[in-house]
């Protein structure tokens, strides 16, 4: 059962149970065309005794990679621009440290049962540092390259 269709039957089930039994609802479910064991699940989400399903996390660690990129090159930008000398040393240590609360919340999230949160920081800071490396490697390469001959 898609996510869709779990919303509609909680919204059935919500509506009609004060005026009518979940025995007698399971069956109009079922006689609706839906599944038994989908009309079960929607009844255990409803009755809370199972958690609904997360969505998916994917754009989430996507938007967290970006920003993380976005705030690595930011943090770049300003040393190129105003020289090394110039940044404070809060300056260039407030990256490292976003980063770190990142993992924290990730896993402060992860030990709160936010499955969906902590798999976006998580996912999302390693994403960030794979792709860190694959722009540091084609630097490097760059490097190795014109002092190669």
């Amino acid at each position: 059962m898609d996510e869709k269709d779990l919303k509609a039957l909680l919204a059935y089930l919500a509506e009609n149970t004060p005026r009518y039994p979940l025995e007698a609802l399971r069956g109009q479910i079922i006689k609706a065309g839906h599944a038994p064991e989908d009309a079960e699940r929607a009844i255990a989400v409803f009755q809370g005794r199972l958690r609904p399903p997360d969505g998916p996390a994917w754009p989430y660690i996507l938007l967290v990679a970006l920003l993380d990129l976005g705030l690595s090159w930011g943090w770049i930008a300003l040393i190129r621009s105003l020289g090394a000398g110039r940044v404070s040393c809060a300056g260039a240590m407030l990256l490292p440290i976003v980063y770190l609360g990142e993992v924290f919340w990730g896993l402060a999230a992860m030990a709160q049962g936010k499955d969906r949160l902590a798999r976006a920081l998580l996912l999302g800071l390693i994403l960030f540092l794979i792709l860190g490396l694959l722009i540091l490697s084609a630097f490097a390469g760059r490097w190795i390259s014109s002092h190669s001959s």
